[in-house]
């Protein structure tokens, strides 16, 4: 495999990053109405809920990309060292591959 395809991924990270980031207020949002009206807490502790979320958010994606891409690199490794290569091990190489 070349060096060149390790930064394929890169590019899809920065826009993701960006409408993560969109998203996570509405469910920042929800969660704290939830633990408000559930847990009846004050405001205080609803922001220490509001910066775990978005530290893991933050710290959690990232490490999923990782990790997938890692368990996507050890897959399509062990079917590309198959010797058969009939349509199905291809199909399914090519659909490994695409996330």
């Amino acid at each position: 495999m070349s060096v060149l395809l390790f930064d394929m991924g890169l590019p899809m990270i920065i826009p993701s990053l960006a409408l993560m980031a969109v998203a996570l207020v509405p469910i920042v949002l929800i969660e704290a109405f939830v633990v408000r009206s559930a847990l009846r807490t004050d405001t205080k502790k609803l922001i220490s809920v509001a910066t775990a979320n978005v530290a893991s958010t933050f710290i959690g994606i990232p490490a999923t990309w990782f990790l997938l891409y890692v368990l996507e690199l050890a897959s399509v490794n062990a079917i590309a060292a198959t010797t058969d290569r009939n349509p199905w091990t291809v199909l399914f190489s090519v659909t490994l591959g695409s996330p």
